[in-house]
């Protein structure tokens, strides 16, 4: 039993969404047979997880993906929806260091798209980028102290909570004012 190839499939998805608009065309099937249809049908309803709709929309895309962030994708470091947002950064460098950050701090796609806004601003030269920047840092410290073994060593916890007593101060004379 042979499965139609997935170029086969894609034609035939692209075909049944625009079938509302020609609908002279409902009779007519000729892009794939029902029965090889019907096959993909049983396999995605056999997974579970996808429709062949929502594949075609959401993961066949993940193909076009760049390079970088496809290969993390396929070892599974990161979710597919943190690499889409990932490879909307152009700029190659910028792509593979924002990958890189995303993995290692474990970074949230909120987290993602707000990076991928502070570089955009920084590129643009906007004058709100240093807010954005400074918002991105206190993030990332944050994390970072987090999943440190800053818990385990006294001398850097003191030093950690004198710290974090500057930061309450400074947010409570924010407040004040």
């Amino acid at each position: 039993m042979s499965h139609p190839p997935l170029s086969q499939y894609t034609k035939l998805s692209c075909h049944r969404s625009n079938r509302a608009a020609h609908p002279e065309r409902m009779g007519v099937d000729n892009v794939i047979h029902s029965s090889d249809w019907q096959i993909v049908s049983d396999i995605f309803a056999l997974v579970g997880k996808y429709t062949p709709e929502s594949f075609r929309t959401n993961r066949l895309p993940l193909l076009n993906l760049p390079d970088d962030v496809i290969g993390a994708l396929r070892k599974g470091r990161i979710e597919y929806t943190k690499a889409r947002a990932i490879a909307l950064v152009k700029d190659s460098s910028d792509r593979s260091q924002l990958l890189e950050e995303a993995i290692a701090l474990d970074l949230s796609l909120t987290q993602i798209k707000q990076r991928i806004a502070d570089l955009k601003a920084n590129s643009t030269g906007e004058a709100t980028a240093p807010n954005h920047s400074l918002k991105s840092r206190v993030d990332t410290a944050l994390q970072r102290v987090k999943k440190s073994k800053v818990w385990d060593d006294p001398k850097k916890q003191k030093k950690l909570e004198k710290l974090l007593a500057e930061l309450e101060a400074l947010v409570g004379e924010g407040l004040e004012k």
